[in-house]
């Protein structure tokens, strides 16, 4: 099976004795990623101090994850202001 650590996706997984791949539905990290992005851009709050992470999720990757949603949200409302203005 291939690595999958830094996957977002639930992806490979064993379905009783069959080798299945799920790239649509999100993993922990996946979740906790979009729910960064989502808390960041409906209370116009950074996400940087935020300290919760799942417990399945390294603190690594949390603060990645963490500069991957603060990056998005900064495109995001970048692109917004780019149309009003």
């Amino acid at each position: 099976m291939p690595d999958q650590t830094h996957s977002i996706n639930i992806g490979y997984y064993w379905n009783k004795k069959d080798l299945v791949f799920d790239p649509n539905h999100a993993n922990d990290a996946g979740k906790y990623l979009g729910g960064l992005i989502w808390y960041g851009i409906l209370f116009n709050d950074s996400v940087k101090n935020i300290r919760f992470k799942p417990e399945n999720v390294s603190e690594e990757s949390a603060q990645y994850l963490r500069k991957v949603a603060i990056h998005t949200i900064l495109k995001k409302n970048h692109k917004i202001c780019r149309y009003i203005y």
